[in-house]
């Protein structure tokens, strides 16, 4: 009859230790994705096919193409590239668009972290985006994605 309860306190001190000790270890800090990394795994319903070869070149350049995409991004960052694409979002289908890729960003980003006894957490900051631009003249913005890994 002790010992099983014995186990038992001692199965509970383990756990006690145990978590209380992850407490006091800092995990590791994640590190900062490859510059210009692609960003595939944050599109979610969004799909993008940039084996597309148009028959003539479209109304909007790819210079206007990356101005209006730096401008939905706060005129930041660092181009990586600017490329046609087929694009496909859930009821927005579109044979044609500019995809300007973008990193190196500073945008702040919105919500965040709970906060625990009063301190807030710091600011998700936005590194990495996606503009989509469409090809017909003048340029528009569609779409754009931001993430921070």
């Amino acid at each position: 009859m002790l010992a099983p309860r014995a186990l038992m306190v001692l199965a509970a001190a383990l756990l006690t230790a145990s978590c209380s000790l992850e407490s006091l270890i800092p995990r590791p800090t994640p590190t900062e994705a490859p510059f210009c990394a692609p960003l595939d795994d944050v599109l979610g319903s969004v799909h993008l096919d940039y084996s597309v070869a148009p028959p003539t070149q479209p109304d909007v350049s790819a210079a206007d193409a990356e101005r209006v995409g730096r401008s939905m991004m706060g005129d930041q960052g660092t181009t990586c590239s600017v490329r046609l694409a087929k694009y496909d979002n859930l009821a927005d289908h579109r044979q044609l668009v500019w995809v300007v890729h973008l990193d190196g960003l500073a945008i702040e980003g919105l919500g965040g972290a709970m906060v625990f006894n009063g301190t807030p957490p710091p600011p998700h900051i936005l590194r990495r985006a996606l503009a989509i631009v469409s090809t017909d003249a003048p340029p528009r913005p569609l779409f754009s994605v931001a993430t921070g890994h």
